[in-house]
């Protein structure tokens, strides 16, 4: 009998330390992520401070020292060019515990907790920050979905800050060209999803769509769904798959004046030759000589020719295609100087880039290229 009580007594302290250990790992792992939390917040806060083609190297290092104990460069770093990186990981998945993943998730689980983490990046060139990007994943622990099936995956949120609207965005949609959500591709064991902005997205845009839904951290039932992790980019994709929520794949007016604002040059030119391009399949190849700049093309005399790229044929009303401009016709192009050219093509189009020359449409590209400053308020300390 007096064994049997030994027993019994030890049995209860076993369970007695053991409930005791459980309840202190659950609350060491809330504890920490919660800290995770806040300071995912605060740097999401301090991601969004910072103005794509404003702000500066100064502004870029000073984001960098706040995050000093969790900041790296990403190679050399000068002003001239420089690349920060700011990595906010679980306690088990820190560089100092590699290898410790596939035991410190189940530890997570039990507790009710999850492994997740956040990256940011700043990339700076010629002084000037040229895009700054965040990054935000959360393990889904696995589970039984509806079709049966056994899922396990992480959430995965970014929201990017890009110098410029998407160029071949702008012939599918131009319901906001400030801002484009995404499915990212190349993500396995993931579901991803991207919101990207640039300097010219209204404030009240800004607050509504860059943001992320932290609870998917912190709460005791694990988030599953794009939905979850960011609602109001979620509701901005149901509200553009209605009907007239998007543009067919056409160049609009608005388009060509939104690429004329974004463009790196401009000009009007005479079309000397039009063929298809033998490297580049469905592509078209001009020669095109320079009658007056627009924007920039500051390396282009006047009356000299260069080769013209056109990756995407398709063309604003009447000229529809780039493939109908007869040489001897005069076209306003907006384009860039192709950064690793392809033999003796020095210049690209941009999509819906030529653009036939009549006074609507040079109206249009000038009201453009008027708008090419930032808004006003981009700079205010109260905003976002």
């Amino acid at each position: 009998m007096g064994s049997l009580r030994i027993g019994t007594r030890y049995l209860t302290y076993i369970a007695f330390v053991l409930v005791v250990a459980y309840l202190s790992l659950l609350s060491a792992v809330h504890i920490e992520q919660h800290i995770l939390r806040r300071r995912a917040e605060r740097l999401l806060g301090d991601m969004q401070s910072l103005r794509v083609r404003q702000s500066t190297y100064a502004d870029a290092e000073a984001v960098h020292a706040r995050w000093r104990d969790w900041s790296s460069y990403d190679g050399p770093c000068s002003q001239k060019q420089c690349r920060f990186l700011i990595k906010l990981l679980d306690w088990g998945i820190s560089p100092a515990h590699a290898g410790w993943d596939a035991w410190v998730a189940s530890l997570y689980r039990i507790a009710g907790s999850r492994i997740a983490g956040t990256q940011a990046s700043i990339s700076v060139a010629d002084g000037i920050v040229s895009k700054a990007s965040f990054w935000f994943y959360a393990d889904v622990p696995p589970y039984v979905n509806a079709n049966g099936g056994y899922a396990g995956y992480s959430l995965d949120a970014a929201i990017v800050a890009v110098p410029r609207a998407d160029a071949v965005r702008l012939v599918y949609t131009i319901a906001h060209p400030d801002y484009a959500i995404r499915w990212p591709g190349g993500c396995t064991g993931c579901v991803a999803l991207t919101v990207e902005y640039t300097p010219y997205i209204s404030p009240q845009d800004m607050r509504r769509i860059a943001t992320i839904n932290f609870d998917c951290l912190t709460r005791w039932s694990p988030c599953r769904t794009k939905d979850d992790i960011m609602p109001a980019a979620m509701a901005q994709v149901a509200m553009d798959a209605r009907p007239g929520g998007e543009s067919v794949a056409a160049c609009t007016a608005r388009g060509v004046a939104t690429l004329s604002r974004d463009a790196a040059d401009a000009a009007i030119v005479d079309v000397v030759g039009n063929r298809s391009d033998s490297e580049c399949a469905g592509c078209r190849l001009l020669k095109v000589r320079l009658v007056t700049p627009l924007k920039r093309s500051a390396f282009w005399e006047i009356g000299s020719t260069q080769n013209l790229g056109v990756v995407e044929s398709i063309a604003i009303a009447p000229l529809n295609d780039v493939s109908q401009v007869r040489p001897g016709s005069p076209v306003i192009i907006l384009f860039d100087q192709n950064p690793q050219p392809r033999g003796d093509v020095p210049i690209l189009e941009e999509p819906c880039g030529v653009v036939p020359f009549n006074e609507e449409m040079l109206q249009v590209v000038r009201s453009g290229i008027a708008q090419d400053n930032l808004p006003a308020w981009v700079g205010d300390p109260n905003f976002p």
